[in-house]
């Protein structure tokens, strides 16, 4: 009733309708939701956010298409929405549009070139699509590059690991972590370059180190150890 009020009132129309379908979505009525957005739209097509709420509630219902359509003309509005292009790149995926995809990537790729992530999603998709040259291509920029960004670390790590360059990823994190010593998804990796460097007691060291809040960080990495560590090796320095 607050809404229908405002809405009779002199206030922004297209704001109030966005916040009335958002609330609809919050209540689980995804048709009436949908509908408030798009008429939210339509008095102001260039809404982000209701283009960007619009296109996750069709991600969920596996409309990927529309997804795409909605996520589409929010970075068409708002091309520095970075997080968004992988939104849409997921979407296309999901809706076998691997071509689509990929020039999404490219795209953020050419507007980010430091994103070290953008290009592992290139690395994927390329061999999803069996274009292993190409693949190559694009993790040997990886391997020769280095993270700016620290959310970009760990994937840069694992392609490194993959060559065994276990002292190169090891010299890049004891650099992050001056900058960010509380990282525990840093620790995490040193875990792996000082059991490979031979340096167990470090690496034990460093899982004692570690307080019971932060334990739920091992089950999350459980994949990393398992790719990159031999079981002796996870039983020596403490995972298992």
């Amino acid at each position: 009733k607050f809404l229908d009020l405002l809405m009779d009132a002199n206030v922004d129309k297209a704001t109030l309708c966005e916040l009335k379908g958002n609330i609809y979505l919050e209540e689980g009525n995804e048709e009436e939701g949908i509908r408030w957005l798009q008429q939210a739209l339509m008095i102001d097509p260039s809404l982000l956010s209701a283009h960007s709420f619009l296109g996750q509630t069709y991600y969920n219902r596996g409309e990927y298409d529309k997804a795409a359509q909605y996520w589409n003309r929010e970075i068409s509005i708002a091309p520095d929405h970075l997080v968004t292009y992988f939104m849409l790149t997921d979407a296309y995926i999901q809706a076998g549009r691997i071509d689509e995809a990929m020039n999404v990537l490219r795209t953020l790729s050419q507007r980010d070139p430091s994103s070290i992530l953008t290009k592992a999603e290139m690395v994927e998709l390329c061999q999803k699509a069996g274009d292993f040259e190409q693949a190559g291509k694009i993790e040997e920029e990886i391997l020769n590059s280095r993270p700016v960004y620290i959310n970009d670390v760990e994937v840069w790590a694992k392609t490194q690991f993959r060559y065994g360059r276990f002292d190169t990823v090891q010299e890049q994190v004891l650099e992050f972590l001056k900058k960010e010593p509380e990282k525990p998804e840093l620790k995490m990796l040193l875990v792996v370059t000082f059991m490979k460097l031979k340096n167990c007691e470090e690496a034990r060291r460093l899982m004692k180190s570690f307080e019971k809040g932060q334990l739920w960080y091992f089950y999350g990495k459980k994949e990393l150890f398992n790719e990159f560590l031999t079981e002796e090796e996870r039983r020596q320095c403490g995972i298992l």
